[in-house]
């Protein structure tokens, strides 16, 4: 709750809430780049990378990726065809909690996020 009460929603999208009629996900935090974000989504998500980076907090694509860009896959389609996946592929990701982290961490990586 903690995140997704403070995090800036002009920049980043978080999961559909009803998606999998689940109330929270206790393991990771993910954020996607919010399509109407005015300034470079590359840009942005490179800076939440390096963000996350610095404050040694762990980061995984928000999915495993398009799997038609996968070698064995390529003949059932184009990857480019898969508009949805692939915006979530580039600009998608969730860092982990683990039970160590705090509130007060969250609270301050939400921050630093927001004035990005």
């Amino acid at each position: 709750e903690l995140f997704k009460n403070n995090l800036d929603r002009n920049k980043f999208y978080l999961p559909y809430e009803d998606s999998c009629k689940v109330d929270n996900i206790h393991f990771c935090l993910p954020i996607i780049i919010n399509t109407k974000y005015e300034w470079d989504k590359l840009y942005l998500i490179e800076k939440v990378k390096v963000l996350l980076d610095i404050n040694l907090v762990e980061r995984r694509h928000i999915i495993s990726q398009n799997i038609l860009r996968q070698f064995i896959y390529q003949k059932y389609g184009k990857y480019e065809d898969l508009t949805n996946c692939e915006y979530l592929t580039k600009y998608g990701i969730y860092f982990g909690l683990n039970p160590k982290v705090t509130e007060m961490q969250i609270l301050d990586l939400t921050k630093e996020l927001n004035k990005l």
